[in-house]
């Protein structure tokens, strides 16, 4: 069967090629063809959301960090003019009430992937890594784990990588409580854009 551009990927080869494409444009593929976008800035409160369809966008990998040992990737996309007005955040950020305090990052969306640790109780009794089947040995996602009970790698599956950023707020608003914190979708595939 060949395959399509948009088939699923593993969280993990989706966590590798965020690494290891630092400063490369890629295409995100989205888990349900769709986006959950806000209507308007925060008011200290949940800002409106809607879900508008979108198979996938173009960006830039403008960074990408393991964190806590290799527990959580986080990747930071960096979009063209065109295309964030293409997915609907330009309205939002142009709101007659939004208030954007740092134009430099208005375009960037994160992205995250995190390994739960299993109570230890529900450990399972053997180790298993079929999961990084698709990742080659020396990926960062791999060469970064360190386990305090000292796997070589990592034994806990990633979650499906997910977009989000931070909603711009409206005048004189100082706390959200991350009530501004808004998830546009789960990531099915990446693909690097050849030139």
């Amino acid at each position: 069967m060949t395959e399509t551009a948009e088939q699923c990927q593993s969280p993990e080869l989706i966590a590798h090629i965020l690494a290891t494409n630092i400063g490369n444009q890629v295409q995100i593929y989205f888990k349900n063809k769709e986006l959950t976008v806000p209507l308007e800035p925060s008011d200290g409160g949940a800002a409106q959301t809607t879900t508008i369809p979108c198979n996938s966008f173009n960006a830039m990998i403008d960074d990408t960090m393991i964190n806590d040992w290799g527990l959580v990737v986080d990747s930071r996309l960096q979009l063209s003019e065109s295309e964030w007005r293409r997915i609907g955040l330009e309205k939002h950020w142009n709101h007659d009430q939004a208030i954007v305090n740092n134009p430099s990052k208005r375009r960037q969306l994160e992205v995250t992937a995190e390994r739960e640790e299993p109570i230890q109780e529900d450990r399972p009794e053997e180790v298993s890594f079929d999961h990084l089947d698709p990742v080659p040995g020396d990926s960062p996602i791999i060469t970064e784990w360190k386990d305090s009970e000292g796997l070589s790698k990592p034994s806990i599956p990633l979650s499906r990588p997910y977009v989000w950023f931070h909603a711009a707020r409206t005048e004189g608003v100082t706390e959200t409580h991350g009530a501004e914190r808004i998830e546009i979708g789960d990531i099915s595939a990446v693909r690097p854009i050849r030139e």
